[in-house]
């Protein structure tokens, strides 16, 4: 993704998703999780964040080399070719996808966008960091076939919106006609039921009959329960990230021979030794006895952890705005780094404070501190400000203000309920 298609993608997918929570609320009476939302799009933030740093990579890879210098041809842009490369694109998806779920060092990645236990649009922005990163390899084919560049961008852009739009309860079946080809929502919420009929079924992103043809399709019959089969009782991101990864080494670092390590790593989740007591099937789900993670924290709480993602979000299309059209003019690079560097630390911490942590408590005064020290660094430093001294009184305050009303909320964390957006 370019910065330019990251302004107009994450407003209008944002929008997207406070719509569904109107529509949900009043016509169904369903409601979001709030700390869960939030989680999900922390996630989608580090995500193209990262992705910053790699696109170029991403693009010399795509364009300069495969399409460049190994290309067979060079398909022409047209409506066709695009149409084409949408069905070789998703078919590379479904290996992709279907790989993803099937070895286990692929599924430390996808793992992140399967753990929440809610389903709705905010779960489509909920990609593991590494994601993108790990699974370039399998797209590479594509602009050696000669796919234009503009070609191949723009599938990629219908794929990730295809995708984004599956992530509903809101839509219901569709016609079959329509649903024997195509993805839908019904059968995507089949791939994130951890119900064991469910597990590993509906690959494909946008054809759903590349499931039918590989014998991974699966109907929706009564609604899924959603999540992982060993649920995940945080709303940390560095943890959503993180947690499958470390249970993952740790163990391979408990397995005796090399064989069994590399089987652990690129088995099937679920695999162990024999000694470690052989394959664990998915348990089965009592949904009368089911009951869904919730971090439970109190209003003062949300409501600054909420500011605080607002905030995060000003400060990311202020980024992006400054790469894209200020070309560094707002922002040096020293102070862009900066300003990445507290960015993303304000997507993470602010939202592991639903855990409750006296360890995260204390990162927020250094990141609040941090952020202090670099605002007025830029301020003074860089001499963009008619009024310094007003700018630093302002800065000051807010800065107070935040330590104050954030050491209140702190102090009484404990307690609270189950909040729901659009109650």
């Amino acid at each position: 993704m370019t910065p330019i298609y990251l302004l107009v993608a994450i407003p209008v997918l944002l929008l997207l998703t406070i719509a569904e929570m109107v529509y949900d609320s009043f016509r169904h009476g369903k409601r979001f999780s709030f700390q869960d939302t939030l989680t999900n799009l922390s996630c989608g933030f580090g995500n193209q964040g990262l992705n910053l740093f790699t696109e170029g990579l991403k693009l010399f890879l795509f364009i300069d080399i495969f399409y460049g210098k190994l290309a067979i041809g060079h398909i022409p842009h047209t409506w066709w070719s695009v149409l084409l490369c949408l069905f070789i694109f998703d078919f590379a998806f479904y290996w992709e996808h279907r790989l993803s779920h099937t070895i286990n060092i692929l599924w430390g990645t996808h793992v992140v966008h399967h753990s929440s236990e809610e389903y709705n649009l905010s779960i489509a922005l909920r990609r593991s960091w590494l994601a993108d990163v790990v699974v370039i390899i399998f797209f590479l084919p594509i602009p050696m076939m000669g796919f234009a560049p503009e070609t191949f961008l723009t599938v990629v852009v219908i794929h990730n919106f295809y995708q984004f739009i599956l992530h509903t309860k809101a839509i219901g079946k569709l016609p079959a006609w329509f649903s024997f080809a195509m993805h839908t929502p019904s059968h995507h919420r089949v791939h994130h039921g951890k119900d064991p009929k469910y597990i590993d079924k509906n690959f494909s992103g946008v054809f759903i009959l590349y499931d039918r043809i590989f014998g991974t399709f699966k109907e929706e019959e009564e609604e899924p329960t959603y999540g992982i089969t060993t649920q995940l009782t945080t709303n940390n991101p560095w943890k959503v990230n993180l947690h499958y990864y470390q249970d993952l080494f740790r163990t391979v670092g408990q397995v005796k021979g090399i064989s069994n390590k590399l089987k652990l790593l690129f088995g099937p989740p679920g695999w162990f030794p024999e000694e470690m007591g052989g394959y664990k099937a998915p348990p089965p789900v009592d949904k009368n006895t089911y009951k869904k993670y919730s971090a439970n924290t109190p209003s003062g709480l949300n409501a600054y952890v909420l500011v605080q993602f607002l905030m995060t979000f000003a400060g990311i299309l202020l980024l992006l705005f400054n790469k894209k059209y200020m070309q560094g003019n707002l922002l040096t690079e020293e102070f862009e780094m900066l300003f990445f560097i507290i960015l993303a630390l304000s997507s993470v911490i602010p939202i592991a404070l639903f855990d409750r942590h006296k360890n995260v408590g204390i990162m927020e005064y250094a990141r609040l501190t941090l952020t202090y020290g670099v605002l007025i660094g830029y301020i003074f430093m860089q001499g963009t400000s008619d009024y310094p001294m007003a700018s630093f009184t302002v800065i000051t305050a807010f800065f107070a203000l935040f330590v104050y009303w954030f050491a209140r909320v702190w102090k009484n964390r404990e307690g609270g309920e189950e909040l729901r957006i659009m109650n």
